[in-house]
């Protein structure tokens, strides 16, 4: 999205009240968004002009975005339609089959990850990403010569499993 595109989704849900309502957009929350995206003003002289942090700012800067998508999603999944909802629910679902599908192409050794990790998941009849999720950690702090170190990376790495964007970038890494 260029900059054109981004000020005219800002301005979109900022100046129009019908759709700030709509949304739960507050005025102030359209205000700072505004002079964020469309007036380039920094975090830190907003924080400074109302008397608050920097995190605040930046949250209210991103609220009418948050917002929106949240009241869309509602629209999308609450219907009372129940043809939709049965579409939504059948495109989750082949999204989460071909993502699967994905990660089982995906081999250890093709991930960035440490070489420690990768002889762990390879003693223990790990080859694929996908086959992560079965290990059982607390099996391996009995049985296996891991420390709790490994045993922390493990698990990092089986919870970015569970992480859309974390799939991802590990798809992204290893060239799929």
């Amino acid at each position: 999205m260029d900059k054109k595109q981004l000020k005219e989704v800002v301005s979109m849900f900022t100046d129009n009240p019908i759709l700030r309502d709509y949304c739960g957009i507050t005025r102030t929350e359209a205000d700072v968004c505004k002079k964020v995206f469309i007036e380039n003003k920094l975090y830190s002289e907003l924080a400074a002009s109302r008397k608050t942090n920097q995190l605040r700012i930046k949250e209210m800067a991103f609220a009418p975005f948050k917002k929106a998508i949240n009241k869309i999603f509602r629209q999308l999944y609450e219907t009372t339609d129940s043809d939709n909802k049965e579409r939504y629910d059948v495109i989750k679902q082949n999204a989460e089959v071909a993502l699967k599908g994905e990660l089982e192409s995906v081999t250890v050794d093709s991930i960035d990850i440490s070489e420690r990790i990768k002889k762990v998941l390879r003693d223990n009849g790990i080859t694929t990403i996908s086959k992560i999720a079965e290990l059982d950690f607390n099996e391996l702090k009995l049985t296996g010569n891991y420390g709790v170190k490994t045993i922390f990376e493990l698990q990092q790495l089986a919870g970015k499993l569970k992480d859309s964007r974390d799939i991802l970038s590990i798809l992204r890494k290893s060239g799929k």
